[in-house]
């Protein structure tokens, strides 16, 4: 085809284009500036990838016709291989050398050249330079391409907004990335190489999939803008995968692909109805372009399948338009789209700009930056991309020096007094392997190259500007390499060629090292990739080596060719003769032969080297220089004939190819629909084709025959046809042909599998003669539709006509008897197969008695396999289901082995249970080996498997793995969402679970199921009623029913929640209730103290006993009730009520009666209960030692640690049921041992926080700061648990400042405190005297913390008042309070009234503590001793008579103490004691010895 240049440019073919203005103001522009509207069409456009052998030619692009207009987006659409990048390669011209093109492509009604600077294209690959920032690239892009008479201003200006306008401020500033540099992500990349295309607004852009990489949020935001450039008339195609509904409805038009061929084209917005009109409506909540891809990929075939069988298996009707194959979905789209409204609409608008839009364009030439400004932005570019690249020259640069630094120590010093071989090697190495080392740099500039062949595909620049440019920005680095090597190999070497031979040495390295990195350019424009590069260039200069003089002499060399003209054009032969020259012309030498005279230089080079010396080194060094030119001149020579001569070529090719084509391969001509069948849908067009097949019989009058109805009647079962079979049966039914068995028989299995199996059994009743097959397809009937025992009567039937059972009919009666669970029958089944050999010869037999017997007993089934002579991959995913089922994990996976040792063909069934059973197993490194098999087989993209692989990888604690297969799945389902984000709250990332909750909706749609999940992570959950109500909310929105597992999911969490009126109304609106919902219900009221309410509602529950009845949870629930002793007899009834209705008592209902027996005082009963349990968990061990330690029986609690331990590994929340009742007892020896023991157990302690937390706390509390300080220093994590256990420790024992102090670490640390924390503090301010201290403390908690005082914080205040003698000030303190203070505040005032000595404040106090607490003896006898202190007998009288005629007493303070790991307690004057005798007579000694002591001190005082 013929192919123009769309505009004209400089002398190098620069781009005509427009820039934007800026935001502050318009920008100037040189020259004329007028934005062309391009209208672009493309007829017949076909694309083919051909092949000359035997092999089919493959169409890439088949006819395809469409249009793209400006102001619009017109998005490519398709799954991936249907043609989207080869359509826009092609539109471009971008299309590589090996395919074929033909059609039209017209732009503005002209056949116009596209490539090399007549389009923007961004493609897939981001091809940047790594070492550039973001703002760098886009700032040297500006001045390479606006025009030169605008001011750096005005250029930062568009570069800033262009920033802004893709989104990039923020990465703006980071290197993009390469080798050894981190830099942006690929979505960010993706956003610049947009922002490189649009910075000069084009008037034709193409853009690759512009949203890959990027988030539904960033898409958008791409797109919109791309919608804003469209909308200043430019016209913009994009391909796209899969966008958002939001990303979708930005674009104009869309052109659907699948296969290369057109689905649709047209108006985005009308596709969803185009789709809809051909019987594939798009659901309410999916996605648009999801909808469109599902129905035309192939991809979701493999999950179309497995959910067509569970339709049918559960007996719901299908959906033909939903579960068609996507091969017979295309095909039907494309028939139908091509006659429609939609295309003829499409083929008229090409036909309006085609006659309209052709001559209207004028052009005008805007002319970019000058060729000086952009060989300085380029050399400017380069150099810093070479500066920062550390291989492209710094690595060199190092190499040199270290081998220079080794030349120099091999030849130290050889002057002319050494070998003049010796002498010619070392010229030779410097000027041959130092040369030759400068192939190194050519990677890094294979990657500068691609970026130059990008960046002119859209001419930025021309071709000139480049070469020079590289050549400018390299010099100072090969300077370098050059001056360095020359000078550390002329000194350590000890050339004798003086200032003028060092400067020859240096020029002569250098333009031998320019030459070959201008040979390696040369090559590298000629060669595909880098790696093909770099070996040719290494053989082409080693070739020019071995020609060059060194390895053999020129004179030696074969004339023909080698001599002439090869060493003539080598540039080595003239820089080592040079070299050669400068190192030995003038000087003398030892003779060769001892004695000899000394050997002149000359001599040597003419005699023996053959260098002609009649010429100055100067000339070879000018020879060189010439090579070196040559170079970069072949260099641009080739990149200016490859754009030139490339579209010749290809038209050339195209010709050729086609007439072969046409010539060869006959079959080219056929249409794409029959000429390239999909490799996996060679045969699901059958049924389709039958339908029509007899739909057009029945158009041309024909009549079908009994050989064609019962493959009709298949396609309608297969398709789910029912009206239509219905039809055919209708119109056949009074012919001769229903009378056929063969047609009988297809009707029957027709209604048996689309589940009208009343209608077969109508027609099976009708029939006159019947078959074996007839008979099974009857049979297989009833079991598919799940009439088990129907199929078993048809069985008897059958027998008494006397019909010889075959494999069918045994399989489908093994089937039968599972579903009703016929034991005897199965066995009589199984006895008729040995006695016939059906066991031994089929093996669909054999794997049905062993699927049979799995409903039964594994054993008996495992028993059963192992005696199959023949087993199929069935038998084998059978009977390794059947031990995963029963619980046997291990089983399956030793199944699973021998599988793979006896080479049985795997299939996704096999992967399916393997992966499941080692989840149930437990081994995370044998799931991996699975899966990397499960990938080797290709089995990795069924779904079933991958969500079977999330939920393994969820279980063994690898969710980076699990996330891993998510983000890999490119079509995922309801089912692996749901894993995924319940992955996430099992792992406590809440957060995460509602992002994938809000994109699910966006990609799929969520289901009940979905909510389920998410209900569960509201529980612990901040914001978690919040979160809950939203979501009970969306549900009801959705018009989700209130099923029994939703309600469920919902009462929970409002249980949890504590929103009792919540759950009952939520319990009230439900469907259907289960045992599991009155549980929940009936937990959330005992917890929650509404026991009355909860045994109605148990009540209510035993009222429905024929529907409902409860079980062990229900038990536990109403356990939980009984709170004290006055319940013993409600816990009694509870128990006999469990045996009366044999309710299972498993150990969690054991463990609840006996807690209920300890804490109503039937400890005898609640031991036997534990003891006589066979069961015995971690949790009933734990609640009985909590039982004793809340009763303070300590000794009982460790003896039953003791036993527990050989029996039940203790966990840390016995430990710490254990130590409290040591630190409450503050027993320090016995809260050691403890620690020990953990310290064992636990090992080390600080893994375990919640457990070393309970440690510092028995320490702080049992008086040993240092043992708390020691546990509290080695936590290599704190919470603020830690922190206010050793605050509270502090505060305890007195060490105020240490508590203050404390606080200031935690707050350094970044912990916020909260109310237990300042409390601590408090208290301790108030124990030291801290008045001060303390009222600042609690003006920072309230002030700058914003929290809320409880009334513990208010009396500590009070008593920090009270203690420094301030009681007025205490007094208003407590007035000026916003909550009413309560007994203990009171008291402490009064308390400090006594100390103070203030007796009227004290009866006005106490007036207020009477109010609150009437009956309590202590605050009368507090309030006597202060008037007793005051003098105020009578009024000590008065009190004493009122707390008489009251009739209250105190009672006596009770001191302890441990001995022997006893507890003693006692009071003063207590005689109760059994040793108070002896008690007594050693605290009189004691008095008596201490009063002895004393008198005789005061004495001697």
């Amino acid at each position: 085809m013929e192919i123009e240049q769309i505009s004209s440019g400089d002398g190098d073919g620069h781009l005509a284009g427009t820039c934007h203005a800026t935001e502050g103001g318009a920008s100037k522009e040189a020259g004329d500036v007028a934005a062309e509207a391009a209208y672009l069409v493309w007829e017949d456009l076909s694309v083919v990838l051909p092949n000359f052998g035997d092999g089919p030619t493959r169409r890439l692009l088949d006819r395809l016709n469409g249009y793209a207009e400006p102001g619009k987006i017109k998005a490519v659409m398709g799954p991936s291989g249907s043609g989207k990048t080869t359509l826009l390669d092609a539109l471009a011209g971008r299309l590589p050398g090996n395919v074929v093109m033909t059609g039209n492509i017209l732009l503005n009604g002209k056949k116009k050249r596209l490539n090399y600077g007549g389009v923007g294209y961004v493609r897939q690959e981001n091809t940047l330079l790594g070492t550039l920032t973001v703002r760098e690239t886009i700032k040297y892009s500006a001045h390479l391409r606006l025009p030169s008479t605008m001011k750096k201003e005005e250029i930062d200006d568009i570069t800033e907004g262009t920033i802004a306008e893709m989104g990039l401020q923020d990465c703006a500033d980071r290197s993009i990335g390469n080798w050894h540099l981190r830099g942006i992500s690929g979505g960010e990349k993706k956003r610049l190489s947009i922002a490189l295309e649009i910075l000069t607004k084009p008037h034709l852009l193409f853009l690759d999939e512009p949203t890959t990489g990027l988030d539904s949020a960033s898409a958008f935001f791409v797109v919109q803008t791309l919608k804003n450039i469209a909308k200043d008339g430019r016209t913009i195609i994009s391909s796209i995968h899969q966008p958002s509904s939001e990303v979708f409805a930005l674009f104009d038009d869309l052109c659907l692909l699948s296969g290369g061929e057109t689905v649709y084209s047209g108006e985005a917005k009308m596709a969803a109805e185009f789709l809809a009109q051909a019987g594939f409506p798009c659901p309410i909540r999916r996605n648009p372009s999801d909808h469109f891809l599902r129905c035309i990929n192939s991809d979701f075939d493999q999950i179309k399948l497995p959910l067509m069988g569970s339709k049918q298996d559960i007996g719901k009707p299908l959906e033909s338009s939903t579960y068609l194959p996507t091969g017979e979905i295309k095909a039907m789209l494309i028939k139908q789209y091509r006659p429609s409204n939609y295309a003829a609409r499409e083929k008229e608008r090409m036909k309006e700009i085609l006659v309209t839009k052709g001559s209207a364009i004028k052009r005008k030439v805007t002319r970019q930056a000058n060729w000086s400004k952009q060989l300085c932005t380029l050399t400017q570019r380069s150099h810093v991309n070479m500066r920062r690249d550390l291989g492209y020259y710094w690595v060199r640069i190092g190499i040199y020096v270290v081998l220079s630094v080794c030349v120099g120590t091999i030849f130290f010093d050889i002057g002319t007094s050494g070998s003049i071989f010796t002498r010619g090697a070392y010229a030779g190495f410097i000027s041959g392997f130092m040369t030759f080392m400068s192939i190194g740099g050519f990677p890094s500039f294979i990657e500068e190259l691609k970026v130059f062949h990008e960046e002119r595909l859209n001419r930025h620049y021309g071709v000139g500007v480049y070469i020079l440019s590289n050549f400018f920005s390299s010099f100072p680095y090969l300077i370098v390499m050059s001056l360095s090597t020359s000078s550390i190999t002329y000194y350590m070497v000890k050339s004798s060629a003086g200032f003028s031979g060092f400067v020859f040495i240096f020029l002569d390295l250098l333009s031998c090292t320019a030459t070959v990195e201008s040979c390696m350019m040369t090559i590298a424009s000629l060669v595909p990739n880098y790696l093909m590069g770099i070996v040719i260039g290494a053989c082409y200069i080693g070739i020019l080596m071995m020609t060059s003089g060194f390895f053999r002499f020129l004179p030696d060399l074969p004339k023909v060719l080698w001599r002439y003209p090869i060493s003539y054009v080598n540039f080595a032969v003239w820089g080592l003769q040079g070299a050669y020259k400068n190192d030995m012309i003038g000087q003398e030498f030892e003779a060769l032969v001892p004695g000899g005279p000394k050997l002149k230089g000359e001599v040597f080079l003419t005699t023996m080297l053959g260098v002609n010396i009649g010429y100055s080194k100067w000339w070879d060094l000018a020879a060189v220089a010439v090579i070196l030119i040559a170079f970069r001149l072949a260099f641009y020579a080739i990149l200016k004939l490859k754009e030139r001569s490339s579209p010749l070529l290809r038209e050339i090719y195209t010709k050729r190819t086609l007439h072969h084509l046409k010539k060869k391969r006959p079959s080219f001509r056929i249409s794409s629909s029959a000429r390239f069948p999909s490799k996996r849908h060679q045969q699901v067009l059958h049924s389709l084709s039958s339908q029509e097949a007899y739909a057009q019989m029945e158009a041309h009058g024909g009549t079908p025959d009994s050989s064609t109805l019962p493959l009709v009647f298949k396609a309608c079962s297969r398709l789910n046809a029912v009206e239509k079979g219905r039809r055919i049966h209708g119109v056949i039914q009074d012919t001769d042909l229903i009378r056929d068995v063969r047609v009988q028989t297809a009707v029957i299995d027709f209604y048996c599998k689309c589940g009208f199996v009343h209608e077969a059994d109508q027609v099976f009743d009708e029939m006159r003669q019947r078959d074996l097959v007839s008979w099974n397809a009857m049979i297989a009937g009833y079991v598919g539709c799940g009439y088990f025992v129907e199929a078993i009567g048809l069985f008897r039937m059958m027998q008494k006509e006397g019909f010889q059972l075959n494999s069918r009919t045994l399989v489908q009666l093994l089937l039968a008897c599972k579903g009703v669970s016929e034991l005897r029958l199965g066995k009589e089944i199984h006895g008729y197969c040995l006695r016939n050999g059906c066991f031994d010869r089929d093996p669909h037999v054999g794997t049905a008695l062993v699927v049979f017997y799995l409903n039964f007993d594994v054993e008996v089934s495992g028993l059963v396999f192992d005696l199959m002579e023949v087993r199929s991959s069935v038998s084998w995913n059978a009977m390794m289901t059947g031990y995963f089922d029963a619980g046997y994990p291990l089983m399956a996976l030793e199944l699973f082995v021998q599988m793979l040792m006896l080479g049985v063909q795997l299939d996704f069934v096999t992967t399916l249970a393997a992966v499941q059973a080692c989840s149930e197993f437990g081994c995370l490194r044998l799931g991996m080996q699975i899966h990397q098999m499960a990938t080797k087989l290709g089995n990795c993209s069924d779904l079933f498997i991958l969500n079977a692989l999330l939920n393994m990888y969820t279980e063994l604690g690898s969710l980076h793995s699990a996330s891993k297969i998510f983000d890999s799945t490119r079509v995922r389902d309801v089912a692996l969402w749901n894993s995924m984000i319940a992955a996430h709250i099992e792992y406590g990332y809440r957060e995460e679970a509602i992002d994938l909750f809000i994109r699910m909706r966006t990609e799929t749609g969520e289901d009940a199921r979905t909510l389920v999940i998410l209900f569960s992570s509201c529980r612990e959950a901040v914001d978690g009623l919040e979160r809950g109500r939203a979501l009970h909310a969306h549900a009801l929105k959705l018009g989700i029913r209130m099923d029994v597992a939703v309600g469920n999911a919902l009462l929970s969490m409002y249980a949890d929640l504590n929103r009792l009126e919540a759950a009952k109304k939520v319990f009230s609106d439900m469907e259907e209730v289960d045992v599991v919902s009155y549980n929940y219900l009936i937990s959330a009221l005992a917890s929650n103290n509404y026991k009355d309410e909860a045994w109605e509602l148990f009540g209510a529950m035993m009222l429905q006993q024929s529907e409902i009845m409860p079980n062990s949870y229900t038990m536990v629930s109403l356990l939980s009730c009984c709170g004290d002793e006055t319940y013993l007899n409600v816990g009694r009834s509870i128990h006999g009520l469990v045996i009366k209705h044999g309710i299972n008592i498993d150990p969690a209902l054991n463990t609840a009666l006996a807690d209920t027996y300890m804490i109503c005082g039937d400890e005898e009963t609640a031991r036997n209960l534990f003891e006589v349990c066979s069961r015995r968990d971690l949790i009933s061990w734990n609640a009985m030692i909590t039982a004793y330690v809340r009763k303070n029986q300590t000794d009982e609690a460790l003896s039953l640690l003791s036993r527990m331990i050989t029996e039940v590994e203790p966990n840390s929340i016995t430990i710490i049921n254990i130590l409290s009742a040591c630190t409450d007892l503050a027993n320090l020896p016995r809260g050691q041992q403890i620690h020990a023991y953990a310290a064992r157990r636990f090992s080390p302690l600080e893994f375990h926080l919640s457990l070393a937390n309970a440690f510092i706390t028995m320490y702080a509390r049992c008086g040993s700061l240092q043992g708390a300080e020691n546990i509290f220093r080695t936590l290599q994590e704190r919470n603020i648990i830690s922190w206010n256990a050793m605050i509270s420790g502090y505060a305890t024992n007195g060490s105020s400042d240490d508590a203050i102090q404390a606080l200031m670490d935690m707050l350094e640390e970044g912990f916020q405190p909260n109310g237990l924390t300042f409390l601590s503090v408090l208290s301790a301010c108030r124990h030291g005297g801290l008045i001060r201290k303390g009222l600042q403390i609690f003006s920072f908690m309230v002030r700058d913390l914003k929290l809320t005082p409880q009334l513990a914080h208010y009396g500590c205040i009070v008593d920090l008042l009270v203690r420094g003698g301030f009681l007025q000030e205490a007094r208003e303190f407590i007035d000026s309070m916003p909550v009413e203070p309560d007994a203990s505040i009171w008291r402490s005032l009064l308390s400090g009234c006594r100390i103070h000595c203030d007796p009227e404040m004290a009866a006005s106090v106490f007036r207020k503590l009477v109010d609150l607490e009437p009956m309590n003896p202590g605050n009368y006898v507090l309030l006597a001793n202060i008037y007793a202190a005051a003098g105020l007998w009578s009024e000590v009288r008065n009190v004493r008579a009122l707390l008489k005629d009251k009739g209250l007493k105190k009672p006596p303070g009770i001191s302890w103490i441990i001995l022997g790991g006893q507890v003693h307690s006692f009071a003063a004057g207590d005689t109760s004691h059994p040793s108070s005798v002896e008690i007594y007579a050693n605290l009189n000694s004691l008095l008596d010895q201490f009063f002895r002591s004393d008198f005789q001190v005061f004495h001697q005082g």
